[in-house]
């Protein structure tokens, strides 16, 4: 479960991702090409930031506001939560298939 904490009213709140849907997943996909691109050493510029914020709320089910995620979290915190959130996808995505496809006489 992905969970953060951001400053809202001078007091920390938490936060849990407690259903990650499949529109989030489908979010996901921009989102880690942003990673990747971070990764190999694009700086993030406001359209990037926004476009991650955008995501980790979806992902949080709207629980706080963009301007209250990006007044709130820790700057260095903000892509490392939406690849978090992106791995935690991944990782459900692949438990869910396990030996896909069956194998010969599985579940027959």
């Amino acid at each position: 479960m992905v969970s953060i904490t951001l400053l809202i009213d001078k007091k920390e709140t938490l936060f849990r991702v407690p259903f990650i849907s499949g529109r989030v997943m489908r979010a996901s996909f921009p989102t880690q090409e942003l990673v990747k691109e971070f990764a190999d050493g694009k700086k993030p510029d406001t359209e990037a930031v926004d476009a991650l914020a955008a995501f980790v709320c979806m992902a949080f089910g709207d629980q706080f506001t963009i301007d209250q995620l990006l007044d709130g979290m820790c700057c260095s915190h903000m892509v490392r939560t939406a690849m978090d959130i992106a791995i935690a996808i991944h990782n459900m995505t692949a438990d869910a298939l396990g030996d896909f496809p069956p194998t010969a006489g599985a579940g027959a």
